[in-house]
């Protein structure tokens, strides 16, 4: 405290001396205006004088409290002289008498004489301590009005503003006091968050610039070429790249926000041409390498992309993913060894991948190799899972982190899951054509299982989907839980009556199921909605030929079978099967066996084909 009274009175003695060597004007006289003169104010300068020494005296003893009475003895021997009223408000607020304080300073204010940014800065801070907070906010723009050095009042203002905040007011003198004081890191975010929350873009961009040409920190003006992205002024930042690269033409931040600039507002082959001279001149990072293969993935360049996934796969960094990348291009160049291989190269490295590799092994029918690498996947899903469950939430955004990662978690285990599901459909698919019935049933009833537990049990997002609800009607169909199943369909329709393969499904299963009339020409309806939503799909146009056959309008429904792509037919047993016994119908008894006889060189264990042609044999 005695240092800071101290330094008021040295500031404001300086003050003093020019006062005191005014003149009054006599009574009686005139101004220089020609007007009458006020009635002259008694003054005793030399008592001023005395007095205001030995309260600096009594100052340096650190006795404020004796220094006092000699201020007010100064200031009655003077009572022209707003310096001496001022010093005493000081003094007293220095001694903890705000409100005592203010009584002497604004009498002070009223004292003629040329105000300056100390006293309004003062009466600002004896208003703020008496909460008057309107007094307060005037007083301080008074100050830095006449001074915008005054650094205390700067100081003071803005804490004022935080507490009352005023952000437009509190963005202003920031944007005054930051340069002054050379931008330190805890204000100078502060005022970045202000512009951006009262979303001064222009002024954050200047702010932004400022700092980093005063700083020499790399981040700020990062963050100003982000802002422009988000601006969309890509020019811009174009050009704004170029002062980074002054000081690292290898900027690999520059980089990356100078292609992101071009990648929106140039011709994407364009903006790969400028990544790729970069990555020549020596920006050769791994997240740049990355995004040179994407896009020459997207563009079409494959050999090119192979070759930087190749030299990026050297990178520990992001091997996993450039062999997940090189499986993807190998799959779609049909080249199995070198998708699996990849495949499992990238799971290796990393768990992240285990459910594509699943997915690998399934897209080429290497079912059993699917079940081992789903279990790993769930298991390490487990464990994550069982480490978000048991951490605690110290605050309300640690309770939000924790929430989204078990949805996250949670979301990835049913995805797996789901994928275990589809896998055991599909082989038992391929076992049933091998007449591998029971086999196949025990997979079909594993997988109702897993999507039962969904349905009724987890409930989540995946379980409302159409493709879940579909796989899990149609496998409840070939277990020949078919009321269960039609309730299903009826489910997925309600909620899109444009899913045409619902419709197909729906109503191919009543037709066959022959169960009643009733029922067939239900599945009729529903039938001809999937036909009228594609009519040119062979196994809708093959269901419409059933409904037909199952009515006894078997002309007509030869008539139909004969619309399908000849090249599906030979493909599908179905499509035989329903040919073979049509045109025994309608006692085309020799092409009928020569349909059966198609079935049987498909599948040679086809009993029911078998019988029939030895049924129509002589």
């Amino acid at each position: 405290m005695r240092h800071r009274i101290l330094f008021i009175l040295a500031f404001f003695s300086l003050i003093l001396i020019s006062c005191s060597s005014s003149k009054n004007v006599p009574a009686g006289e005139t101004n220089v205006a020609g007007l009458p003169a006020e009635p002259a104010v008694k003054r005793d300068l030399e008592t001023a004088h005395g007095s205001f020494l030995r309260a600096l005296q009594m100052m340096q003893k650190d006795e404020p409290g004796f220094a006092e009475p000699f201020l007010k003895r100064a200031m009655e021997a003077d009572p022209t002289s707003r310096y001496l009223a001022f010093t005493l408000a000081a003094l007293m607020d220095g001694r903890g008498e705000s409100k005592e304080a203010l009584a002497v300073a604004q009498k002070a204010n009223l004292i003629k004489g040329k105000p300056n940014s100390s006293e309004y800065a003062l009466l600002a801070s004896l208003h703020r301590q008496q909460i008057h907070v309107d007094s307060a906010k005037f007083y301080y723009r008074k100050a830095i009005e006449l001074s915008e050095d005054n650094l205390s009042a700067l100081y003071e203002y803005s804490l004022l503003l935080e507490i009352i905040k005023d952000k437009e007011e509190l963005a202003r003198i920031y944007a005054i006091l930051l340069p002054s004081i050379g931008y330190p890191n805890s204000l100078l975010k502060r005022q970045i968050m202000l512009l951006d929350e009262l979303k001064q873009d222009s002024l954050l961009l200047d702010l932004l610039q400022e700092a980093y040409f005063s700083l020499g920190d790399a981040t700020y003006y990062y963050a100003r070429l982000e802002r422009q992205m988000e601006l969309k002024q890509f020019d811009s930042v174009i050009a704004g790249t170029e002062i980074l690269y002054r000081q690292n033409p290898a900027d690999p931040v520059a980089v990356m926000l100078e292609f992101a600039a071009r990648l929106r507002s140039q011709e994407p082959s364009l903006a790969l041409d400028t990544l790729r001279k970069r990555y020549a001149m020596g920006a050769q990072t791994p997240d740049i390498l990355a995004t040179i293969g994407d896009l020459e993935l997207e563009l079409g360049e494959i050999d090119s992309a192979k070759a930087h996934f190749k030299l990026l796969a050297k990178d520990s960094s992001q091997a996993d993913e450039a062999h997940f990348k090189l499986s993807g291009i190998a799959r779609e160049q049909n080249d199995t060894l070198t998708a699996i291989r990849e495949a499992e190269l990238s799971a290796k490295l990393s768990p992240a991948y285990f459910r594509h590799l699943a997915w690998t092994y399934f897209y080429y029918d290497q079912f059993p190799k699917v079940y081992p690498v789903l279990d790993s996947l769930l298991q390490f899903q487990h464990e994550i899972a069982a480490y978000w469950a048991a951490l605690p939430a110290e605050n309300k955004e640690d309770s939000l982190r924790i929430k989204r990662n078990r949805r996250k978690i949670s979301s990835e285990q049913s995805r797996a899951s789901y994928l275990y599901a589809v896998t055991l459909v599909s082989e038992a698919r391929v076992m049933e054509k091998k007449f591998q019935d029971s086999l196949a049933r025990n997979k079909r009833l594993d997988a109702d299982e897993l999507y039962f537990s969904w349905l009724f049990e987890k409930d989540d997002s995946l379980s409302r989907t159409e493709p879940f609800l579909f796989n899990y009607a149609a496998n409840l169909e070939r277990l020949g839980k078919n009321d269960e199943s039609i309730e299903i369909f009826k489910k997925i329709v309600s909620k899109n009556p444009k899913s045409a393969g619902a419709w197909n499904y729906l109503g191919y299963m009543l037709v066959d199921l022959n169960r009643n009339p009733e029922e067939v020409a239900e599945g009729t309806a529903y039938i001809d909605r999937a036909l009228k939503l594609d009519p040119a799909n062979d196994s809708y146009i093959d269901s419409k030929a059933w409904a037909l056959y199952r009515t006894g309008h078997f002309k007509e429904a030869l008539e139909w079978m004969e619309k399908i792509n000849a090249a599906d037919i030979q493909s599908d047993i179905i499509y035989y099967e329903h040919f073979a016994l049509i045109c025994e119908a309608l006692g085309f008894k020799e092409r009928a066996k020569g349909y059966y006889e198609k079935i049987l060189a498909l599948n040679p264990k086809h009993k029911f084909a078998r019988e029939k042609l030895k049924a129509l044999s002589p």
